[in-house]
């Protein structure tokens, strides 16, 4: 217990004297000049449709063998700083190979939220996000703050590790319209240098996450009466591969080899993962 404390000193105190590289969140969508396309024909191929039982969600893993999914954190987050002073940790992704970031967030009042029409005191908040990179042995290297790309009242649901890459999106718990539509964003972030890889269109992931399967990733974006799609995406360089119409929104998606499982409020679907 000693040492777990003395180290979660040390660590704070490296991760406040890293010196934060400031990154501008390009207008969406965008896509870095050197973003190439991984070039894949990969597409989802439906296989089954279901109505589900809507409680039925336990019985749902059980009857498809599926493990539930990973939450915010990664074995190892409690051996990195629980809060900086750019807030307490949400999100801890370690990708296996001695690389790992910490997301940590400030959340504050958002001034003028109570004056919007449409909008509820449960979201009168203002999220602050910052991204700080990790070695193999948890110190602290690199620090991005990420509040640029989550204005008002968006907010990050879920984070994704690949080598240097990051993915994170950027999203209201709402209807689009209370936003003008600005919300549901993927973005993908170098963080050996902090360049911004590319960004999608809005309204393209969802609070309900995403996936990264090989080459692409798995998003989608819904909400109650909007319509509800998932978006296969290339994730070298952005570019929406394929978008699939869903009767509801999903709310987890899992693959397992080369196939996909999406359990949305009322419905169940299997998709293949195929090579076109």
């Amino acid at each position: 217990m000693i040492w777990t404390i003395c180290l979660g000193v040390l660590l704070l105190a490296g991760a406040e004297e890293v010196a934060p590289q400031v990154i501008a969140a390009p207008t969406s969508p965008y896509r870095a000049k050197d973003a190439t396309c991984a070039g894949g024909r990969t597409r989802l191929k439906r296989v089954v449709t279901k109505k589900n039982q809507v409680t039925d969600g336990d019985a749902w893993y059980a009857d498809n063998d599926l493990a539930r999914p990973r939450g915010v954190m990664d074995p190892g987050w409690d051996q990195v700083p629980p809060e900086t002073r750019w807030g307490r940790i949400a999100f801890y992704r370690d990708d296996g190979a001695g690389r790992s970031v910490g997301i940590y967030v400030k959340v504050g009042q958002r001034l003028g939220a109570k004056d919007e029409a449409g909008f509820s005191a449960i979201y009168d908040k203002e999220f602050d996000y910052t991204a700080v990179v990790f070695d193999g042995e948890r110190v602290p290297q690199k620090v991005f703050p990420l509040a640029a790309f989550h204005p008002g009242i968006l907010e990050m649901s879920h984070a994704e590790l690949v080598g240097d890459v990051l993915y994170f999106d950027a999203n209201y718990n709402g209807y689009a319209s209370i936003v003008k539509g600005k919300t549901g964003y993927l973005t993908a972030l170098d963080l050996s240098d902090g360049r911004v890889l590319w960004t999608t269109k809005n309204l393209t992931a969802s609070f309900w996450g995403f996936i990264v399967h090989g080459e692409v990733i798995v998003a989608g974006y819904g909400f109650t009466a909007e319509p509800d799609f998932l978006y296969l995406i290339d994730r070298r360089c952005g570019k929406v591969l394929q978008t699939v119409r869903l009767k509801t929104a999903h709310e987890v998606l899992i693959a397992r080899g080369e196939r996909l499982y999406v359990r949305t409020y009322d419905h169940d679907y299997i998709f293949d993962f195929v090579e076109q």
